[in-house]
Order: structure tokens, then C-alpha cells, then sequence
């Protein structure tokens, strides 16, 4: 049965009901479906239409338009069950009412299928798991909505069906929750999880736009003096190499460039510069590929394709040291990052600053990467990346807080080493991270390949801080990039050396470190036969690798019926009966899969170490009712909010956001290792 609430005249036919009936009805209940339906994703600047409170057998649907929700206060505590529920606890808390029990089934089936690629809105949920198909055309209806548009029985219909299967998909989700033996994972983490973010994302970051602008300028600014060099570096080697005049004259022309002083309506200037239409332009891959053929050179290639991307840029140098265009491609690189900021975080960011608070919102994705990491940002509907802001303090040094109030950013130390060390127990690894691992990896490797070509490896070739340092650079992506999977002649394309000598470097770091690369390899093994990976004992997490599934459900078919066959596409003679999962597989899903099942483990551990900390954190914060305030994550760091000089059992915020870091992320390692944390407590996000 579907009741109305409603202080208003509606075309409606629907029964209608008090806010006491409601309550009574509820108040016996310990779950309940919920739904809202709004017209904006800002919950500062949604207006809420209606909420929708529902079991098994009836339904209420609240007219928020004309009905204080605040009324609903007795039902706090119950657990609401909702499909992406922290949209709907935002909006709710901006209207005066929250909870704090959440079961969200987005998440859930997020969880339960991880890594497998799939879409996980209600509307292909509902049809995957029970071959419903949800009809959307009236939720546009709603974005056009106002306080007093008039509500029809479609948009109730519309409603009351986004809840009505929110319990029946719970209780087939807790089936497979029990299954995997996630109970731990979902109920103490990424459950309590979503009202952690959620209060995150509408506490929001105060941007210092003054500071934002001038660093706009200094970009400006830099992007035209690269501009200015590019187009001296080509005139040069134009007048050099190139004997035609019509193309020699596209690298030595003039630019005419001029500035003009624009102001807005609202009193800001800004310098616009223009340039002559014929001037080469920077921003153009076309020109920049026509511009290595007019100088007699080969278009970079990847996959057989002709790109001018910065990375393939940065290994055809590596490749091409000697090439006429080096001095060139550097600038190029150097331009296309900065080109990069000013598109990113130029005015557009500003934009973004949302016009109720005067604050910065973005939004997070708790399970929305394969691995399970936090994702951010929705920039089409004005909330950015804050994952990707980059960790230059000219930047970090914009995102402040209210007034009377400090920022404490604490990261976890080397997590990503220290977690590979307690799964692998590989104490060489952690001796040798404790020292200059870099120096050392990389001339154990110069050593074994100068032997190979019959050289000695002398003492002014030894690499080190001091020494060498531009050898140390190279080698730094060596150690984890073979951990992961990298290939010899990746290796010696990186490090300018022959094909066998970058397999001999791949042999030297797996010789020095041989408990990690047992660990990374079993769980690649692993996946490559069953199709997941655990990340960790203790929460049972996993990641589904779906070519690998596919291929599993082809080779249990064809072994069944036809055994003795051959397979095809395989470079010998294979039976189906001898075959392994990866025999039936694309070549490249194959070198994906198993490459990825390597770090699997470790971004994963990483991943639920630091969602839990910030759920213990919530607990502690809630419990003893701090005046500390989440406002964001990057990876192993955690930024809150608190008053300038605040103590917590008389010891800095920081020292009270690491202790608790480190103490949970210490329930991972196993007693093999400890984790360490670093904080700083400044005006605005540091580190």
C-alpha cells in the first residue's frame, strides 16, 4: 500500500496520511527503504521534493515541498536501507533531519563485484539481479522541479518503485556478504564509511582565490616564455635543417602577439593575449606530429599509432638521446604540464566554488576504482578532483578552512612498502628500505651488466646520493616497476640498455628481494586460475578479474564436451583437457589480468587500512564529541578540520589522527612490521 503526506493539493490519488501514522507504523520497525528525489546533486543547492519511507508491505511518500522533515527525528536510529544512500543523507541533513545506520546497496554490489567491471546504478542492478527493468524518463521531470511544482500519481509511481526493491536486493546481497565472509568489511567499514564521507563532503574547503589567481598568472606567464623558447629552439633548427622556405617559414614567423585588458561585470580584470592566426600552435597534436616530419623525423609510435602524449614523448628521448628535437620535446613536456594546470585548475576551478557555502565540495567514490580506493570528483556537475590536486604546497597552501580553525594532514610512511613487507615477510626489502635502496639496487644491477659486456665496474660509476645522481633518478622506478610486473625490455628502454641486459636487471632485483616477488607472483598465479584475489585476512576483500571468469566458464564448457580438442589460437599443440584459463584469453587481457593481480594485494590492503581508520576516527570523534572534522583523503593521507590550537588528551590533533592511523593499519601487518605516520598542523592542507 502507498500512502501520501502532504500539505498541499496535488493531482494525486494516492491515500494520504499523517506524520503520526508514519511514525506509529515505523516504530516497531528495525530496517527501513529510503529514497529522496531532488533536482540538483549540490546538496546546498538541491531543492528536496520527496522522501520515500517504505518495507515490504507499504510505503509513505512525504511531500518534502510542504512537510518539515524534522518530524521524522524517532526514526534516527533505525537502519536505512537506500540505493547510493549518501546523496540522500546530505540532502536530508541540509533539511534538518540525518541518521546514522546505513546499509547501501550500491556499495554493497560494488563490493561483491569488484574489479568486475560492471555498472552498478539501481537500474542495472535491479535488472541483473532480478531481471527488473527500471523505467528513468520521469526522473528527468524532477530536475526541472520547484518547491511548488504540482506532483502527478507517475512521479509517486516513480518513487515508490526505487524502493520497493531495496529490501529484497539487501537480503540477496547478505547471502553473498556471508559467502565471501565480508560481514567485517561491510558492517564495520564501508557501511559507516558513507556517513563519514558524506559529512566530509559537505563540510567542504575554504579556497584562497586571491592566491588561486596569482598562481593562474605565474602559470600564464611561464606557459608564454616556453612558448618563446619552443619558437627560438625551432627557428634555429629551421633555418638549419630545413631547405623549403614555405615550410621553413612556419618555425620562424612572427607571432604578433598583444594583450588586452578585459573587465568583467563584476569589476575583475583579466589580460587576454592574442596571437597571429598562422602562429604554430603548441596545443595542436596535429602540428606537433607535422612538425617531426618537416624536421626529418619519425612520429612516436604507440601501438602502432602516431601520438606526440607527454609519456611516449618521455621514452622516445629516452631512446632517441641524440635527437635534434631534444632540447625541443623538453620544452614541449614542460609546456603541456603547465597547460595541463591552467586548464585544470584555472578559473574553471573557481567556478566550482559553490555559491551557498563560499566553499569547495567535491565528491567521493568509496568503491569506485578496481582495487577499492577512494575516487573523486564530478567536474561536470561542479565538484573536482581533490585526488589530483597536485601535492606542490603552491597549491595545497589554497585549501584552508573556516576562521579560528587549522588543518591537520597526516599521511601513513611508505605504506605502500611497508604493507608489501608484512604480506611477502620480506625482511631484505625492509632492511634495504631503511638505507638508500635506489643506490643500492642500481649498482647491483650496473655491476652485473658491466660484467656481462666483460667491463669492469669501477668506483667512479658507483651511484649514490652524491654520485651518479642523474643514474639514481633513472633507477627509482625500477624496484617497485619489476615488483609489478615490468617487463626486461621495458627496463632497458627506461635505462638505455640492450634488450638482454634489461632481463638481467629484471634477475638481479628478484634475486635481492625473492619473498615479495613469491608473494606478487602466487597472487598473479592465482588470479590467472581462479579469477580474484584476497587482499588481506582480515577483511577478505577481493577483486574479480572478469576475462579470466569468462575464460574459466569457456574451458569448464569445452572440457566437458569436448576435451580432446585442440585450442585454438595457441602457439602449440593444446588439448582443452590440459588447458588453463589463460590458453582461452586474449593475448593483452591476459597480460593485464596477471599484471594487475600483482599489486592487487597491496593497493587493496592499503585501501581498507585507511577507510577503517577513518571510520574508527568518525566513532572516536562522535563518541567524545570532538570539534575535529574530516575533510578529505588522498590515497594514505587524511586531512581534518579543528580549532587553531585544539589538544586531545593534551597532545596535538596530529599526534591523535596518527596514533589512530598507525593503530589500525597495524591490524593488517601481522606483527611483521609496524606502520609509522606524518602530520603537519598548518593554516591550510600541507604535505
Amino acid at each position: 500500500m502507498v500512502y501520501f503526506i502532504t500539505n498541499r493539493t496535488h493531482s494525486t490519488t494516492y491515500t494520504r496520511a499523517t506524520e503520526q501514522q508514519l511514525l506509529n507504523y515505523f516504530q516497531d520497525k528495525s530496517t527501513v527503504a529510503f529514497d529522496c528525489e531532488f533536482n540538483n546533486l549540490s546538496p546546498y543547492l538541491a531543492t528536496l521534493l520527496l522522501v520515500i519511507i517504505g518495507d515490504a508491505e507499504n510505503t509513505f511518500v512525504i511531500d518534502a515541498t510542504s512537510v518539515d522533515i524534522t518530524f521524522l527525528e524517532p526514526l534516527k536510529h533505525k537502519k536505512f536501507v537506500g540505493h547510493n544512500i549518501k546523496i540522500d543523507y546530505m540532502v536530508c541533513k541540509v533539511n534538518g533531519f540525518s541518521f546514522t545506520d546505513v546499509y547501501d546497496t550500491m556499495v554493497a554490489e560494488q563490493r561483491i563485484g569488484l574489479g568486475s567491471g560492471r555498472r552498478n546504478g539501481l537500474d542495472h542492478t535491479l535488472e541483473r539481479r532480478f531481471n527488473i527493468e527500471m523505467e528513468k524518463e520521469v526522473r528527468s521531470e524532477f530536475i526541472a522541479m520547484t518547491k511548488d511544482s504540482n506532483f502527478l500519481n507517475r512521479h509517486i509511481e516513480y518513487a515508490v518503485k526505487d524502493t520497493v526493491h531495496l529490501l529484497p536486493l539487501m537480503e540477496l546481497q547478505l547471502k553473498y556478504i556471508k559467502k565471501f565472509q565480508m560481514e567485517f568489511l561491510m558492517f564495520e567499514i564501508e557501511f559507516p564509511l558513507v556517513i563519514a564521507v558524506a559529512d566530509s563532503e559537505l563540510e567542504g574547503f575554504v579556497l584562497d582565490v586571491p592566491k588561486w589567481k596569482r598562481i593562474m598568472e605565474d602559470n600564464k606567464k611561464t606557459k608564454l616564455d616556453l612558448v618563446d623558447q619552443m619558437d627560438a629552439e625551432l627557428a634555429s633548427l629551421a633555418t638549419k635543417e630545413i631547405k623549403s622556405s614555405s615550410i621553413r617559414s612556419r618555425y620562424t614567423r612572427d607571432r604578433n602577439r598583444h594583450s588586452v585588458e578585459q573587465t568583467s561585470l563584476f569589476g575583475d580584470s583579466t589580460t587576454i593575449t592574442h596571437e597571429s592566426d598562422l602562429a604554430l600552435k603548441y596545443s595542436s597534436s596535429a602540428q606537433i606530429k607535422q612538425l617531426f616530419k618537416d624536421f626529418g623525423a619519425n612520429v612516436p609510435l604507440k601501438k602502432d599509432k602516431e601520438t606526440v602524449a607527454v609519456p611516449v614523448l618521455q621514452g622516445y628521448l629516452l631512446n632517441n638521446p641524440g635527437s635534434k628535437l631534444k632540447t625541443f620535446i623538453e620544452l614541449y613536456i614542460k609546456h603541456s604540464a603547465v597547460a595541463k594546470q591552467l586548464s585544470t585548475y584555472g578559473q574553471k576551478f573557481i567556478d566550482m566554488i559553490n555559491p551557498v557555502t563560499g566553499k569547495i565540495h567535491t565528491t567521493f567514490r568509496q568503491c569506485a576504482t578496481d582495487t577499492g580506493r577512494f575516487a573523486s570528483g564530478n567536474v561536470q556537475n561542479g565538484f573536482p578532483n581533490m585526488q589530483n590536486i597536485p601535492a606542490d604546497i603552491k597549491f595545497r597552501h589554497c585549501f584552508g578552512t573556516d576562521e579560528g580553525y587549522e588543518v591537520t594532514t597526516c599521511d601513513l610512511s611508505g605504506a605502500e612498502l611497508i604493507v608489501m613487507v608484512a604480506l611477502s615477510n620480506d625482511q631484505k626489502l625492509l632492511s634495504l628500505s631503511k638505507g638508500d635502496m635506489h643506490s643500492h639496487m642500481a649498482n647491483l644491477c650496473w655491476e652485473k651488466i658491466y660484467n656481462a659486456r666483460g667491463e669492469e665496474y669501477t668506483e667512479d660509476m658507483v651511484v649514490s646520493k652524491t654520485q651518479n645522481k642523474s643514474k639514481r633518478t633513472d633507477f627509482k622506478p625500477m624496484t617497485f616497476g619489476t615488483i609489478y610486473g615490468m617487463f626486461g625490455k621495458k627496463a632497458a628502454e627506461q635505462l638505455n640498455v640492450e634488450d638482454h641486459e634489461g632481463d638481467l636487471v629484471i634477475d638481479t632485483i628478484k634475486a635481492e628481494i625473492p619473498d615479495v616477488f613469491t608473494m606478487v607472483e602466487t597472487a598473479s598465479n592465482f588470479a590467472m586460475t581462479q579469477g580474484f584475489v584476497i587482499h588481506n585476512s582480515r577483511t577478505n576483500s577481493r577483486r574479480w578479474f572478469t576475462p579470466v571468469i569468462e575464460a574459466k566458464k569457456e574451458l569448464k564448457e569445452m572440457q566437458r564436451t569436448n576435451p580432446l580438442d585442440p585450442v585454438p589460437n595457441v602457439p602449440f599443440y593444446l588439448e582443452y583437457q590440459n588447458a588453463k584459463p589463460s590458453h582461452l584469453m586474449q593475448w593483452s587481457d591476459s597480460k593485464d589480468c596477471a599484471s594487475a593481480a600483482r599489486n592487487t594485494r597491496i593497493q587493496g590492503t592499503q585501501a581498507d587500512m585507511v577507510k577503517e581508520a577513518i571510520v574508527e576516527i568518525a566513532k572516536d570523534v562522535k563518541n567524545r564529541k570532538l570539534d575535529i572534522t574530516l575533510l578529505g583523503t588522498v590515497h594514505d593521507e587524511c586531512i581534518y578540520k579543528h580549532p587553531i590550537g585544539y589538544t586531545v588528551d593534551d597532545k596535538p590533533v596530529g599526534k591523535y589522527i596518527s596514533n589512530w592511523m598507525t593503530t589500525v593499519a597495524n591490524r593488517y601487518l601481522d606483527g611483521v612490521v609496524e606502520m609509522g605516520a606524518d602530520y603537519s598542523t598548518e593554516p591550510t592542507w600541507t604535505k
